[in-house]
């Protein structure tokens, strides 16, 4: 009986699962997937290199993270579409961030840049939290 209860729950919980995850994605929706994929695998990258006090390799990866995070201002948030106005302010904060980061890797500014990269990735959980 306890068997039957668990299979049955286990079986609720996948096809939840699969309800909450499956949708038709659009093609703006997968750029912007894809944008948020190269700027999460450019960050960590740029914060490994910053740790390791390789700024060129930092400055690299934050001209590619920069790119990808120009098309910030033109995505539609999967939460909360009706605060565009909020959103496009967190995108335009999050690019003058990266830009000011990218004066402190060039400075060699090594205080400077972990602060700047504890105020992105705050930015960035504030933004996910609000709209992912």
């Amino acid at each position: 009986m306890v068997s039957v209860f668990l299979v049955l729950t286990l079986a609720g919980f996948v096809q939840a699962a699969e309800h909450v995850h499956s949708h038709t994605m659009t093609p703006e929706m997968h750029r912007q997937h894809m944008a948020m994929d190269l700027t999460q695998k450019e960050w960590t990258a740029c914060r490994k290199s910053l740790s390791a006090g390789d700024f060129a390799a930092a400055g690299a990866s934050l001209l590619l993270l920069q790119k990808a995070a120009g098309e910030l201002e033109e995505f539609q948030p999967h939460r909360n579409a009706q605060r565009m106005e909020d959103f496009r302010k967190q995108a335009q904060s999050f690019i003058l961030n990266l830009s000011d980061l990218g004066k402190a890797i060039g400075e060699r500014d090594k205080a400077r840049t972990q602060s700047l990269s504890r105020t992105i990735e705050k930015g960035c959980t504030q933004c996910h939290g609000a709209f992912r």
